[in-house]
């Protein structure tokens, strides 16, 4: 049993592709996740190693739109939203249903759906959302 959200913190593993090292660095500064910052990443060369690990809910992870369509067809896995950006390496934030309300995603997925509404105003020209 879990005393609070740290203890659940301590014990959530975040995943990582080692082609995402650099997105998941720039979340180490989110001050609405501090906890996310100390935590050890477990790193995974094989991709479906690694979306096998966030199916069986050990973790969230950021991974490419067409590795988890089936996944997502099927349930197994939920994005944060329907909204998709155009990129060079374009994915979605997935992790199992039963965790959409814990407070370090909560935190982490509002994070996320502001940068990228900030970025699309940047981009078509409606300079900084205030």
């Amino acid at each position: 049993m879990l005393a609070d959200d740290k203890d659940m913190l301590r014990q959530t593993h975040v995943l990582l592709h080692v082609t995402e090292r650099v997105i998941w660095a720039s979340l180490f500064e989110i001050p609405a996740l501090p906890g996310l910052r100390s935590r050890p990443l477990l790193t995974f060369e094989n991709y479906t190693m690694f979306l096998q690990t966030v199916s069986r809910g050990l973790g969230i992870a950021l991974a490419p739109v067409q590795l988890i369509k089936n996944d997502l067809a099927k349930g197994r896995l939920v994005t944060v939203s329907d909204m998709a950006v155009k990129s060079r390496s374009v994915g979605y934030l997935v992790y199992q249903q039963q965790m959409e309300n814990y407070p370090p995603l909560v935190a982490f997925r509002d994070w996320l759906r502001e940068t990228i509404a900030d970025d699309i105003a940047r981009t078509n020209g409606g300079g900084d959302r205030q």
